[in-house]
């Protein structure tokens, strides 16, 4: 298991971020305003003097899988940038990947954020042995279409352009019916919150959960504590052991369904969260976090795998 040390880096796109962090990988000419962002900062890294040439970019997956091997990736190198310390990162996507980088069968392309060092001159992420590092709890996914909760790995629909999702996905996980209670089963899901008893029957007051801060809380609720009701306003969203133990410290390591507040848009969701397009829900604003490590993997695509 690779120690880990803090480190911060920064992740340039071209031309239209100041360049005392690094400089442009293509030119500098304005290209436009982009159809895809990602903003965030480093998180449980290494401490390192590093004097090689890292780089970052968006690497799409052929293999439908989370597998770093060069052989299944295709680069987008319009989006590659220069890493350097320390700072905050922010890249800026201008075209879609290209038709022939979606995998087979799979009606969306799924992407990643890994950084790199070209130890062989290449330009390129091209051996196993250049990967640093990358972000391990996130992916993109890109669709041409709105596609349906049941075509969907992450079990909501998914609009058509850009998505950041969270991973492990559920994938294949179904959980209910839709919601019918329009009093929300005494529960005000999504709400700030002190403690428990703000939140209303059966529900729970959560504050942190592994690397995401719930902003003076977030009412939520155990799928498994509330089975015959389902609130109007909510959207069950399968969360992992941190946030689990977050609300119940006796809850044994699994991955299960929380009541959270449903979204259609940014909107819905009160200040300091947004609606995650690939669950539906209204989730904390958060950065990207990237992880710089010896040895570094991507977790599995689907929860279990």
């Amino acid at each position: 298991m690779a120690v880990l040390k803090k480190e911060t880096i920064c992740l340039l796109a071209f031309a239209l971020l100041p360049s005392g962090c690094g400089g442009s990988l293509v030119d500098d000419s304005y290209r436009g305003q982009p159809i895809f962002q990602l903003t965030g900062r480093i998180h449980d890294v290494q401490l390192a003097k590093r004097s090689q040439d890292l780089k970052a970019a968006i690497f799409w997956t052929q293999t439908a899988t989370s597998s770093t091997h060069p052989d299944g990736l295709r680069e987008q190198q319009a989006e590659q940038v220069q890493v350097t310390f320390p700072a905050q990162f922010e890249v800026n996507i201008f075209t879609p990947p290209l038709q022939a980088w979606k995998p087979a069968e799979s009606p969306f392309w799924l992407g990643f954020l890994l950084i790199y060092e070209d130890t062989d001159g290449s330009g390129n992420y091209s051996q196993p042995g250049e990967l640093r590092g990358g972000a391990d709890q996130t992916a993109i996914i890109y669709t041409q279409e709105n596609i349906p909760a049941e075509n969907s790995l992450t079990g909501a629909p998914l609009p058509k352009g850009f998505s950041k999702v969270l991973i492990p996905l559920g994938c294949g996980i179904t959980f209910f019916p839709g919601p019918t209670d329009p009093s929300n089963c005494g529960m005000k899901l999504g709400a700030s919150c002190r403690q428990d008893r703000d939140c209303g029957a059966s529900a729970k007051c959560l504050k942190d959960a592994g690397y995401i801060s719930f902003e003076d809380g977030y009412c939520v609720a155990s799928v498994p504590e509330v089975p015959l009701c389902f609130p109007q306003d909510g959207v069950p969203v399968a969360i992992e052991l941190a946030a689990i133990q977050a609300v119940n410290p006796n809850q044994e390591a699994s991955f299960q369904p929380f009541w959270f507040k449903s979204c259609q848009s940014n909107t819905d969701c009160r200040q300091g969260y947004e609606c995650a397009t690939d669950v539906l829900a209204c989730m904390p604003t958060t950065p990207v976090f990237v992880t710089i490590a010896e040895g570094f993997e991507l977790p599995p695509l689907c929860h279990g795998l």
